[in-house]
């Protein structure tokens, strides 16, 4: 299972991962067509010149055609595609929010421990001192 940077399990990223490197043929039947192209996409999301390589949309219009989709249903198969990729950055987003009031918390902490720390050496010098008897 993968885990984020606070070492709690990121559902998100453990989809992703099964599915990516999943050996089925994801794009064999409908269904999971579908569920592979909100997760990973069929479309090229490079921001460059589409070209052979990297195939642009041709694989989402060959699995269209593959399985009747009509151009409404590939819309909304773009839409939860985006949808899904801001739904793991606003987890990152929380994630990073999270560890910074952690790390906010572990400041306060070892602020508050050097000042207990202070006042207990005061405490001890001070008991040390009445405890000799030395008053001058």
């Amino acid at each position: 299972m993968t885990e984020n940077r606070s070492g709690a399990a990121d559902p998100l990223d453990s989809l992703r991962s099964t599915v990516a490197f999943s050996s089925l043929d994801w794009a064999g039947a409908g269904d999971t067509a579908w569920i592979y192209g909100i997760i990973c996409g069929w479309d090229c999301e490079i921001d460059h010149r589409h070209d052979d390589v990297c195939g642009g949309q041709e694989a989402i219009e060959d699995l269209a055609r593959q399985h009747d989709w009509t151009p409404a249903r590939v819309t909304r198969l773009r839409a939860l595609r985006t949808r899904w990729l801001e739904l793991h950055a606003n987890s990152e987003s929380r994630e990073m929010h999270d560890l910074a009031a952690a790390r906010t918390a572990v400041a306060k902490m070892t602020t508050r421990h050097r000042e207990l720390e202070a006042e207990n050496i005061a405490l001890l010098a001070r008991l040390a001192f009445s405890e000799s008897g030395d008053h001058r």
